[in-house]
This record gives structure tokens, sequence and C-alpha cells, in this order.
């Protein structure tokens, strides 16, 4: 077995590790869901039943079954957390599998708004498309950031020197997978979608830097 067949195997056995916690997960959640609706109804019996005995344990019932209830609650949205981070985790460990079988069919879809720098350069070579050498390697979260990756590789004159920056910087994150996985699950989960526009973000950073420069000058 070489070395890629290695990195394959070990990516299928984490992406299954990660699949089975996963399942586990929801279980518990599901598990959540009836001890949720147990708490309330059970507050509810126990609420009426205390007041009927007397009328102040009625106020000592209703504060422990809010109280119940709402540490079930916050216990069983970590849980949906823990859910919706593993399901991020999952699909990027599925997608680098995918594309290290080049399984186009398990592949993000390729982006449909972008447009080639040089679309005949880009067709020429099968650099965009659904089976292209831009979607095997696209594992950014915005649309500029997959629209760069575009233009890097359909420029008809390479400027080298920027490439050899390019590569310096992909030196140094290439050991460091936990941190790029992370920081494209975070990414996706921030705006509940695979792809998202970065406009979008810094049209908000620069309405914060606004609002916090006048709140600066009115104080």
């Amino acid at each position: 077995m070489n070395q890629r067949e290695r990195r394959q195997h070990a990516l299928t056995r984490h992406a299954a590790r990660i699949g089975r916690r996963l399942n586990r997960l929801r279980d518990i959640s599901d598990q959540f869901s009836w001890l949720r609706l147990g708490v309330f109804f059970g507050g509810v019996v126990a609420s009426f039943t205390a007041y009927y005995i007397e009328a102040g344990l009625f106020f000592v019932s209703v504060a422990l079954w809010m109280a119940a209830f709402a540490l079930v609650a916050r216990t069983h949205r970590r849980v949906k957390d823990s859910i919706a981070r593993h399901e991020v985790w999952l699909d990027i460990k599925s997608a680098q599998v995918a594309r290290m079988a080049l399984d186009w069919d398990s592949l993000p879809p390729a982006h449909p708004d972008l447009t080639p720098r040089d679309a005949a350069l880009s067709l020429d070579l099968d650099l965009y498309g659904d089976r292209a050498l831009h979607r095997l390697i696209d594992t950014s979260t915005t649309r500029e950031g997959s629209q760069r990756l575009l233009d890097w590789l359909a420029t008809a004159v390479p400027d080298l020197d920027a490439i050899a920056r390019r590569q310096a910087l992909v030196r140094e994150l290439i050991p460091l997978p936990v941190f790029r996985d992370k920081l494209q699950m975070y990414a996706t989960l921030a705006t509940r979608s695979q792809r998202w526009e970065g406009a979008d973000l810094a049209a908000w950073l620069k309405h914060a830097k606004y609002v916090s420069v006048q709140r600066g000058r009115s104080s």
C-alpha cells in the first residue's frame, strides 16, 4: 500500500468514525426530545397536583418544573450543536475521500455563477466544469474565493513570483489539516451554507466599523 492509498484509507476510516459518532448523537437527541416532552407534561401534572394539595406548593412546583425543563433544553441544544458540527465535519471528510477517489458524483457541486477569465483556455484544459480541475481542488467557502481560484488556474501568462509565494503559503498549511478543516467547518456553520457571498461579510464588517467609529465619536 503506497502513501496515497494509506492516506485515502485513513480518511475513509476517519469519516466512518465521524458517521458512527453522529448516529450516536442523533440517538441521544431523540432521547432528549422524549425527555423534554416527559418533563413538560410531568411538570404540568405535578403543578396542578401541588395546587390542589396546597397553594404554596404550586409555586415551588412551577419553579422546579421550569428549572428542570430549562436544564434539559439547554443540554439538548448542546447535543444539537454537536450534531451540526459533526454533519459538516463528515461532509468535509467525505469530500476529501471523493477527491482522492475521483468520485465526481460525491463531490460538492461546482459553483454555477463563476466566469472563467479565459473561457477557451478553461475549456481546452478542462479547468472549469462539472468534471474539471477547479471543482476537484476547490475547497473555498465563498463565491469570491472560488472565483479567485478559477482566475489563478485560467491565467494564460502565469506570474512565477506570485505562484512561488502561493506555494510557500500552501506548504505552511500542509501540516495543519485540523486547522484547515475547522476553518472550513466554522465558516460553513456561521452561514448555514457551503458557499456564501464574501461581499456580504465585507459589507457587514464595513458597517460594523462605521458604527464603532460613530459610537467612539459620540462618547
